[in-house]
Parts: structure tokens; sequence; C-alpha cells
């Protein structure tokens, strides 16, 4: 399955550090901090799989 994803950075004015958010569109969103988004995106780019879905949406 494919779906857009929108990512941005989030620091709300309490906020102690930046939150990398994921939008999935209809209100669905999730917030993450940076040391998850790096341990994500490496396990990401290490699945064969998923990096090969990667590298074909790069075309």
């Amino acid at each position: 399955m494919s779906t857009d994803v929108e990512v941005g950075l989030v620091r709300g004015p309490d906020d102690r550090e930046t939150w990398v958010a994921l939008e999935f569109g209809a209100g669905r969103m999730v917030a993450i901090d940076t040391e998850a988004a790096r341990v994500l995106g490496r396990l990401l780019c290490e699945d064969p799989d998923i990096a090969a879905a990667f590298r074909n949406e790069a075309g």
C-alpha cells in the first residue's frame, strides 16, 4: 500500500525539544522525538523491502 506522508518539525512554545511530526491526512498525525526519528530512519533503510520501495518511488 502506498500513501502520502507529510513530515515536518514541530516545537511548541513550552517544548524543550523539537519533534518530528508525521501527518497522514484526515487529521491523523504522530510526533516523535528526534532520536526516535533517527532510529526509525535507520530501521527503514536497513529493511531490504522498504529500502527497495523508497528507491522505486524516487525513480
